[in-house]
């Protein structure tokens, strides 16, 4: 398999919400190769951007977590129960 490293990427799509922004990055060979074979991804683009995105989700859910538990009101088994019958 060919080296991945200086892998230049670019993103053009109207869909992606930012325009031109190209970027020159050293991604270990074998961290690639994996990549590829794990993601079922085409292109190191696409596999950079699953990355990216899945990156962002958990440190979205992490933020989130952190507001557990904070509700000073729950529902109690009873109400709920009460509630579906009512239904």
């Amino acid at each position: 398999m060919t080296p991945f490293s200086a892998v230049a990427l670019t993103s053009m799509s109207n869909e992606d919400k930012f325009y031109g922004m190209k970027t020159t990055i050293d991604i270990p060979n074998k961290l690639m190769e994996d990549a590829l074979l794990y993601s079922g991804s085409r292109t190191k683009r696409e596999i950079v951007v699953c990355a990216l995105e899945e990156y962002n989700r958990r440190h979205r859910m992490a933020r989130l977590s952190k507001s557990f538990g904070k509700c000073n009101r729950f529902m109690t088994v009873s109400e709920l129960q009460k509630m579906r019958k009512d239904s």
